[in-house]
């Protein structure tokens, strides 16, 4: 019988919370287009209601920042806050507030806290309910740390220009979440337009490519993170040590184009063709310390005479994707979408 806070952390709150919040992420993977379709709509809403507000106040919005009260929590209540924010960013002080309803996110906090709390694993003389309590506050810091994970995939689809119609931004925007303004995470942004070939710089994430060639072109050891490539075409290419987690590529044509060493964990590819390509150790891993990644999407894509050797494909989702000659050589293909294409 556990006598002592700290014997229950060490012992039965890590195994209860770890089912909580791989419960949950499951329940979202599991939901994921109803998620999408309410957090869209719902962010479409606070938008047309903040476009109302700037009419009247004359203010143009640097930042969306949704975050989550654990007030909201323990009463039972839960609830996300889209705060709108001018270039200042003075924290608690937005200029429009906009408030969604989170039950969808927390169907399992009951259960989770009748079972951390359930007095036959511990000695009630001893621990008290109020003090396993005190560890809740960590536990939904790492469930807001999924939901942000999560949120990139679930705004993924969502329109740029239909998303903020209506709203006057200031550039750079950003749209971020988490449980507190000062640890936010960057979901979403607009950012003034680089030329991907020409710039030296190396961090080029959350960057927009809208119908952009790339021929005869080397790109290599850039962060490309949760950018977005629109209607872009490479022919001939080369795409070296390139970081393109959570990137999503868009309507893109690959002519001869060489991968290699590429990070493409949580990447989504939506009608693109790959011909004539070759991917090398590239690797769809979601390893990392800092981040967590849902598995690479490759939806109604085509792939004519293309070779992938020695690449980490565990896990991969095809959709609807259409097979005209794609061969594997050394891939690691474990629970992956590729086993479906031959080797």
């Amino acid at each position: 019988m556990i006598q002592t806070l700290a014997a229950y952390r060490e012992t039965r709150y890590p195994v209860v919370e770890e089912d909580f919040l791989r419960g949950s992420l499951a329940d979202w993977d599991n939901r994921f287009a109803e998620i999408s379709r309410f957090l869209q709509g719902r962010l479409r809403e606070a938008v047309a209601s903040a476009a109302r507000v700037q009419d009247e106040e004359m203010v143009a919005c640097a930042n969306i920042s949704i975050s989550l009260p654990l007030t909201s929590i323990h009463t039972g209540k839960p609830m996300l806050l889209v705060d709108f924010y001018d270039e200042a960013w003075f924290y608690g002080r937005p200029f429009y507030r906009y408030r969604i309803p989170a039950d969808l996110f927390f169907s399992r906090w009951r259960t989770f806290t009748c079972q951390a709390e359930d007095e036959a694993y511990y000695q009630r003389r001893t621990l008290r309910k109020t003090m396993i309590r005190t560890l809740y506050a960590a536990t939904l810091e790492r469930l807001v740390f999924l939901l942000a994970c999560r949120m990139k995939s679930w705004l993924a689809d969502i329109d740029r220009e239909e998303l903020l119609k209506g709203l006057v931004i200031k550039v750079p925007f950003y749209l971020s979440l988490g449980m507190y303004y000062d640890a936010q995470k960057p979901v979403y942004a607009v950012l003034p337009t680089v030329d991907l070939v020409a710039t030296e710089e190396k961090d080029l994430s959350l960057h927009h490519f809208d119908r952009k060639i790339y021929r005869q072109h080397v790109l290599e050891r850039k962060d490309l993170q949760l950018s977005r490539f629109t209607a872009c075409l490479f022919e001939p290419a080369t795409l070296r040590e390139l970081d393109l987690r959570d990137a999503v590529f868009q309507d893109c044509r690959f002519h001869h184009v060489d991968f290699s060493s590429v990070k493409l964990a949580g990447s989504i590819w939506r009608n693109c063709t790959f011909a004539d390509c070759t991917f090398t150790q590239v690797t769809a891993s979601s390893a990392d310390e800092d981040e967590i990644y849902a598995q690479p999407l490759w939806e109604n894509c085509l792939f004519q005479g293309v070779h992938m050797q020695q690449c980490d494909w565990r896990g991969c989702v095809l959709m609807d994707c259409v097979n005209d000659g794609v061969k594997f050589s050394d891939c690691q293909l474990a629970d992956s979408g590729w086993l479906s294409f031959g080797r």
